[in-house]
C-alpha cells in the first residue's frame, strides 16, 4: 500500500537543490571566458592535441590558439562538425 506524504518530486528538487545553492562569486568578478575553461578543463581531459581537436573541429590551428586565448569568440561555426 502506497502512502501519500504530500511531497511531490518538484517539491523534493526544490527542497533539496533550490534552497541549497548559494552563490560565491563576487558580484564583481568577471565571468569566466569559455576559452579559458576549454584550455585549463575540457582539452586536457580529452588526451588530444590542440592539432588534432582543431582538425575534429574542422578549423584552422591558428583559430583554436586564438579561442583558447580568449583572442577570438567561439562562434556556431566554430563548435558544429562539419563532416
Amino acid at each position: 500500500m502506497e502512502m501519500h506524504t504530500g511531497w511531490t518530486s518538484s517539491n523534493i528538487i526544490e527542497d533539496a537543490f533550490m534552497t541549497d545553492i548559494v552563490a560565491t562569486r563576487s558580484k564583481t568578478r568577471r565571468p569566466t571566458p569559455p576559452g579559458k575553461i576549454l584550455a585549463e578543463d575540457v582539452l586536457p581531459a580529452t588526451g588530444k592535441s590542440k592539432t588534432e581537436i582543431a582538425r575534429l573541429l574542422g578549423i584552422s590551428r591558428q583559430t583554436l590558439y586564438d579561442i583558447l586565448d580568449c583572442k577570438q569568440p567561439i562562434t556556431p561555426q566554430a563548435t558544429s562538425n562539419k563532416r
